[in-house]
């Protein structure tokens, strides 16, 4: 077995000399033995071992013997080891978890900080072949695609910016246990392994009466197959990667804009690895992203401007009059009118363009204002001060032109491109008071001017999402 792995820790590149790797140890035969391997390789591959260890809280005394059992192996190996004590139970009901879900995070988590605090670049987990195809399984049964049927990768990276590598990913359960027993390498039985409780044992007792029924090479097949698939899914990937960046029309920070036509003329199979790349870029959890919430993203390319919906992860997703937007924060219809009320911000949407209006000129001291002043008696009857789109006959008058143009056609004459033409406009019914893009126009027929008897103050301006009155230090100007 030690052969195997030092191959595929060669093939995979999983070590390089002077890294300090971090080794997952739980205490059960796995972690055991790979704890046991890295120390035998410690001299040839030129690298150095810390440990950590997550007491789930789930097993009372047993899981308390496995921490006390995994402190004094390293202890007698010289081996630095953090040892964390989490409720896995209370997590998950907090989070709305399962077990399973809730556990993995809390070890990630524990990984990562482990990695910073004993200056760890590398994280050694002990999964094998037959982890390898029951995840395969499980993934199958919640309906994945090509990506999922890949299998776990010999090293993925943590989020702190090291890796996670499995040295393991090419032995069986067999192989290890058997190398246990050879090198009287000593290991604690996790009881909840047989627990029919968890998913995961359930698939490993399917895994075992396949291999019954059709051989005991059901396990290697089922991660040959995934070495073929992930060949494959790595050259659509590499299509899909071509095709996001011709697509990409722009990418402040926090949001992605793809060229809706581009975007409609690619191949199903292409266009929903571009919609998880633009995703992938504005968080790193896409794997709580399913076929579905793609679906209905892409759905909005054929609906009107301004359609939204929100999705997992605090994303959102909006048609933009010729692109598709994906952006951080949840979505308001924009096609939609925000009334505007006196002395209270809002904000439209989730675009970080606030307005309100009063009759008191006001000041603001954290973030840059642009003030109008209108003229009340004008606007008043009318109907509601309103921060929307442009609408179907939306109007501005103009008084250099003697009379009144259409919005479209002012951003035609301005040569606003139609992906950037979802521009807020504060207004009264059909007629435009002030379009909030790089010039301003304001209308002329609704300006105050040395006629107007009382006054109302337009005021708008830019700020994150956690703006609100309070932080502004607002009050009347003297």
């Amino acid at each position: 077995m030690l052969n195997k792995v030092i191959s595929t820790i060669e093939k995979y590149k999983l070590l390089a000399p002077g890294d300090r790797v971090l080794v997952g140890l739980s205490g059960g035969a796995d972690s055991a033995a790979l704890f046991c391997v890295l120390g035998q390789l410690r001299e040839r591959c030129g690298i150095s071992l810390a440990a950590a260890h997550i007491n789930h809280m789930l097993r009372g005394d047993e899981a308390d013997g496995d921490e006390a059992f995994v402190r004094e192996l390293c202890a007698r190996a010289g081996i630095p080891c953090e040892i964390y004590r989490v409720n896995v139970r209370e997590t998950a009901e907090r989070k709305g978890m399962s077990l399973e879900e809730a556990g993995r995070l809390i070890r990630y988590e524990a990984f990562e900080d482990a990695s910073k605090k004993l200056r760890c670049v590398k994280t050694a987990v002990a999964h094998h072949m037959n982890d390898n195809a029951e995840t395969i399984i499980m993934r199958i049964l919640r309906g994945t695609g090509t990506s999922g049927l890949c299998g776990i990768r010999p090293n993925t990276a943590l989020s702190v910016g090291g890796q996670i590598i499995r040295p393991f990913i090419e032995v069986t359960r067999r192989e290890i246990e058997a190398f246990c027993a050879t090198n009287n390498i000593a290991y604690r039985a996790d009881s909840s392994n047989t627990d029919d409780a968890y998913r995961r044992n359930r698939v490993r007792k399917i895994i075992a009466g396949l291999e019954a029924e059709c051989g005991g090479a059901v396990v290697k097949n089922i991660c040959k197959m995934a070495i073929i698939i992930n060949e494959e899914n790595e050259f659509l990937e590499g299509l899909a990667q071509s095709a996001y960046e011709n697509c990409l029309v722009s990418e402040p920070p926090g949001e992605i804009m793809l060229d809706r036509e581009r975007l409609e003329a690619l191949p199903n199979v292409i266009k929903h690895r571009v919609a998880r790349i633009a995703l992938g870029r504005l968080s790193a959890g896409r794997r709580d992203i399913s076929k579905e919430h793609i679906d209905n993203a892409l759905a909005l390319l054929q609906k009107s401007t301004g359609k939204s919906i929100n999705m997992p992860l605090g994303i959102s997703a909006q048609r933009i009059y010729g692109a598709l937007r994906f952006k951080r924060g949840e979505a308001q219809d924009q096609s939609e009118s925000l009334v505007l009320t006196a002395d209270k911000p809002a904000e439209w949407g989730q675009s970080g363009k606030w307005a309100m209006w009063s009759f008191e000129k006001k000041e603001f001291f954290n973030v840059n204002t642009y003030t109008k002043e209108f003229d009340y008696d004008k606007i008043n009857g009318k109907g509601p001060l309103t921060l929307r789109a442009k609408c179907p006959g939306d109007r501005i008058y103009i008084k250099k032109i003697g009379g009144h143009k259409k919005i479209s056609d002012y951003f035609t004459d301005e040569k606003i491109p139609r992906q950037e033409r979802c521009i807020p406009l504060v207004a009264v019914g059909g007629d435009v008071l002030w379009i909030l893009d790089r010039r301003g126009l304001c209308s002329d027929e609704y300006l105050a001017d040395e006629n107007t008897v009382k006054k109302i103050y337009v005021h708008v301006w830019e700020a994150d999402d956690e703006a609100n009155f309070r932080k502004f230090n607002l009050r009347a100007r003297d």
